[in-house]
């Protein structure tokens, strides 16, 4: 069963914090600094901290009360050492491994997730009431209407946005299913097939490019020429590209 966690996680420590956080592994993770948790399975966990995102392993099955649970590690620190717990109401589970992934496939396996228990509240505590089905994460989506800025990559897209109103985060790393020649134009615009406000790599999401393709496309299919008195003339249609993956670039 695949849970997604959405209460602040409560954190016990072992002793007094640190004034510089140091970890005593490159792999550890701050506990302190825990933004997400959601359930795997019933022995994995993926966490997230503002820096750093990880698979944790435990040696219980916790999963069916994480909405009370506790970190219990020295200083602070989650390094899969069997030294940390995962306390619930009614479980003690050790941590026994620790896997950092990356964001890419952080935003890939939360998306997942979430999308598998749309009913769960958003990662970050609000007030207020909340609407029903999928509303995503700004840890695997983006706002199209907070992108202030964006520019070509060999993967697809990388936009700027205002972190503020989007979880912190300012840039974020968009990725095509596919090559996209229409990226060349001018103009784009990102588009959910959820109707939201909210651009995730789901089935569906696309990048929308408008504008006059350059010369060389000229031609393909992708834009016509019409012979004229005073010459060719383009006439420019839109074009898409398939979304595949979003995630944050730190």
């Amino acid at each position: 069963m695949r849970i997604s966690v959405s209460v602040v996680l409560c954190l016990s420590v072992l002793s007094t914090p640190a004034t510089a956080r140091t970890p005593p592994f490159e792999q550890c993770m701050d506990a302190r600094d825990i933004q997400s948790v959601r359930t795997i399975n019933h022995r994995a966990i993926l966490l997230s901290t503002s820096t750093a995102y990880a698979q944790v392993d435990v040696d219980g099955d916790c999963s069916d009360s994480l909405h009370s649970a506790r970190i219990l590690a020295r200083d602070g620190w989650v390094c899969g050492s069997k030294e940390e717990y995962i306390l619930t109401d009614v479980r003690r589970c050790a941590v026994v491994g620790l896997h950092p992934v990356d964001a890419k496939t952080f935003a890939r396996l939360a998306r997942a997730i979430d999308l598998a228990a749309p009913a769960t509240l958003p990662i970050i505590e609000t007030k207020g009431r909340r609407p029903r089905g999928f509303q995503g994460s700004f840890e695997y989506c983006v706002r199209p209407s907070k992108i202030v800025g964006w520019s070509t990559t060999p993967e697809g897209l990388r936009v700027v946005t205002r972190p503020r109103r989007h979880g912190g985060y300012k840039e974020y790393a968009v990725e095509f299913a596919n090559a996209c020649p229409e990226s060349r134009r001018p103009q784009m615009s990102l588009v959910s097939n959820i109707g939201l406000d909210l651009v995730c790599g789901n089935a569906g999401d696309t990048a929308r490019f408008y504008g006059d393709l350059t010369a060389s496309l000229t031609g393909s299919g992708l834009a016509t020429e019409v012979a004229g008195e005073s010459g060719s003339l383009t006439i420019s249609r839109f074009g898409d590209c398939k979304v595949s993956a979003v995630y944050p670039v730190r």
